[in-house]
């Protein structure tokens, strides 16, 4: 019996799936029409990428094995964890960032998600920004006074 469920229209995906031998048949079933649209997935050919970036993705379609077929599996945790890289908001927000950048915007996807991984992200105060601004132009300023005390000790009244 080669006709085996791997998943069903509707249902929660977990796993990107590789055809590695083999094929699967895909049932597409859009409600209010009588026929289900179906198409063939060959070996070497993939469905279900999306669910590497969606932890809420479902499938879109129902995939039975057509045939023997050996499947190759990489669910979302996997991925992240052989990348090591958590995909937050805040990495996002940096991914974006950097895509807006003229030196990485030809960057591919996972070589940005990469880099915004080593990121850091620091924030300075307002207040300590102001305060270490404040003495600077507090020295420069006394800097200046004794510069100018100086000449005009030199120089003759």
């Amino acid at each position: 019996m080669w006709h085996v469920a791997v998943c069903k229209q509707g249902s929660k995906a977990f796993s990107f799936i590789i055809i590695f031998a083999g094929s699967v048949k895909c049932t597409y079933h859009q409600l209010g029409m009588q026929e289900d649209k179906t198409w063939i997935i060959p070996a070497g050919k993939w469905f279900g990428d999306k669910v590497l970036e969606d932890w809420n993705y479902t499938w879109e379609f129902s995939v039975d094995t057509n045939e023997k077929t050996e499947l190759l599996t990489l669910t979302r945790r996997d991925y992240e964890k052989v990348l090591k890289i958590k995909k937050t908001p805040e990495l996002q927000e940096r991914v974006s960032f950097l895509k807006g950048i003229e030196r990485f915007k030809n960057l591919p996807r996972q070589s940005l998600l990469r880099l915004a991984n080593v990121l850091s992200h620091r924030i300075y105060s307002k207040n300590r920004s102001t305060s270490t601004l404040q003495n600077i132009l507090v020295t420069c300023n006394l800097m200046c006074y004794q510069v100018h005390r100086q000449k005009s000790d030199v120089l003759p009244s």
